[in-house]
């Protein structure tokens, strides 16, 4: 039966030629430069399938060059199986990892960093260049996650946020928090507040930066369904509604230390990034957090602190 270029089976046929072509393209430019390097990470999609993506870094042209390769289902997430994977993703494409893979680039997991069999130690024994070298935003990740999880009132802050988005994100209060965003913010584009994941920190800081800059908005919402005594919902509005300085200067606080670890993570995923440069920006992060005990950055802290305590009509009381 005849079909139109715009039916849904042509348009994949033409989006599967494109694929083969750039990926035809890709493997060419990772053959010329002969040596190479792998990254690989797991992820789950929608519907919670477990995926594992390969990404391939070359020096091409005078250039470094990182580049998406593959994207499979992981049926297996030991090492074993993930190794399998990664090692068919490459013979597959016609890539010799045996003698040209020279790096290769996982998280922290056991299952991917083991020295005696996990992913790296395993793959190494066939390839005996390719060494390992753990993700160095990943550990930045890791340094964020485990000194957030040492102070209990932080615990508390993003658990605060945590709650906020789920009451936030339900069908029935989303077109609240909508419609009151335009009322206080007619001339700007509305906000969402965000998930949070341990995974990516980046998020951490979108969701500290939108709570703040529309903290009046979220209390406006959460004081108008406490006022419709529907229940649940008013109860837990209610309850989360219960925001103080002491929140507000925890908030103002992340949203500072977290968008200059935000730059450095921005940075150090660069391909343009060499070593000497990775190792200023982490001495210039470590000054600047250690500038932020200072008596001249509380100064300013508080300032913006009681600006927006002013903003959501919050008390602020004076010694």
């Amino acid at each position: 039966m005849w079909q139109c270029y715009t039916s849904h089976q042509i348009q994949k046929e033409v989006l599967e030629g494109r694929a083969e072509m750039v990926q035809s393209e890709l493997i060419r430019e990772v053959k010329e430069s002969e040596v190479f390097s792998g990254i690989a990470d797991e992820t789950k999609d929608l519907k919670k399938k477990q995926l594992m993506s390969l990404v391939v870094m070359y020096y091409y042209k005078g250039a470094i060059h990182e580049t998406f390769l593959h994207f499979q289902s992981a049926e297996s997430l030991d090492a074993a199986g993930l190794t399998q994977m990664i090692i068919y993703c490459l013979e597959r494409h016609g890539l010799n990892y045996r003698n040209n893979l020279v790096g290769q680039g996982y998280d922290g997991a056991s299952v991917m960093s083991g020295k005696h069999s996990g992913v790296s130690a395993r793959i190494k024994n066939s390839a005996r260049f390719a060494f390992y070298v753990h993700y160095n935003a990943q550990c930045l990740n890791l340094v964020l996650v485990n000194a957030v999880k040492s102070v209990p009132e932080a615990v508390n802050c993003f658990a605060l946020l945590q709650k906020l988005y789920n009451f936030v994100s339900g069908s029935y209060v989303h077109l609240k928090w909508l419609a009151v965003q335009k009322e206080l913010y007619p001339q700007q584009q509305s906000r969402e507040l965000q998930r949070l994941t341990d995974v990516r920190w980046a998020c951490r800081y979108t969701a500290c930066r939108n709570l703040r800059d529309r903290l009046p908005a979220v209390l406006r919402v959460l004081q108008n369904i406490t006022l419709e005594h529907s229940g649940d919902r008013s109860v837990e509005a209610r309850g989360l509604s219960q925001i103080d300085l002491h929140f507000i200067g925890l908030l103002v606080t992340f949203c500072e230390v977290l968008g200059d670890a935000k730059c450095l993570s921005d940075m150090l995923q660069s391909s343009s990034l060499d070593l000497a440069r990775a190792v200023d920006l982490v001495g210039t992060l470590t000054d600047t957090l250690q500038d932020y005990r200072g008596e001249g950055y509380f100064g300013e802290l508080w300032k913006e602190v009681e600006e927006i305590a002013e903003h959501c009509k919050i008390c602020v009381q004076t010694v």
